[in-house]
Parts: C-alpha cells; structure tokens; sequence
C-alpha cells in the first residue's frame, strides 16, 4: 500500500504499482475539498489512486478535521458542508 502523505525519499522515484491500493488519511482529504495546504499534492495523489481505502475512523477523523477548521473561520459553514457531502460521495473503501 501507499499512503498518500508518506515522506518521500530524495532522488527516488514512486510510482505505484498496476491496481495497488492507495490509502487516504483523513487530514490530507480535508485539505483536498478545503484547498489546504496539502491539497494538491492530495488531490493528484487521490486523482492517481486505481483503489482509494480509508481507515474504519475516517469518517469521523475527515468530519473532525472540517469542523475544526470550521469553528476557526479558516472555511465558512457552506464550504464545510460541502466537503463533507463530498467525501461522503468519493469512491473510497473503507477498511474494517
């Protein structure tokens, strides 16, 4: 598997492998629907992705993440619920 945010080794090239699986963490997802500052190296990674899994507490670890930001003022309520629509509605396998 590849994690989506795992440090990257200097002067090595990753690829993934025909149908392996990407897993997606929680905040990096919220950066992808809130334009965070992981967001686009997310988004590419999750654009990539043949299989995209999430850990059994992503939801509610993605839902936290966007509330936090949220209760902050770093994204207005409609933004929120608009990335939590979101990510409930991306195709992505939750692991048990």
């Amino acid at each position: 598997m590849t994690a989506v945010n795992a440090p990257r080794r200097p002067g090595r090239h990753h690829s993934a492998k025909p149908g392996a699986r990407t897993v997606i963490d929680a905040s990096a997802m919220a950066d992808v629907f809130l334009e965070g500052p992981r967001g686009d190296s997310a988004g590419q990674a999750v654009a990539a992705a043949r299989q995209l899994w999430a850990p059994a507490l992503f939801d509610s670890e993605v839902n936290s993440a966007i509330a936090r930001l949220e209760r902050s003022n770093a994204v207005s309520q409609r933004a929120a619920d608009e990335a939590v629509h979101a990510v409930r509605a991306a195709p992505i396998r939750r692991a048990p």
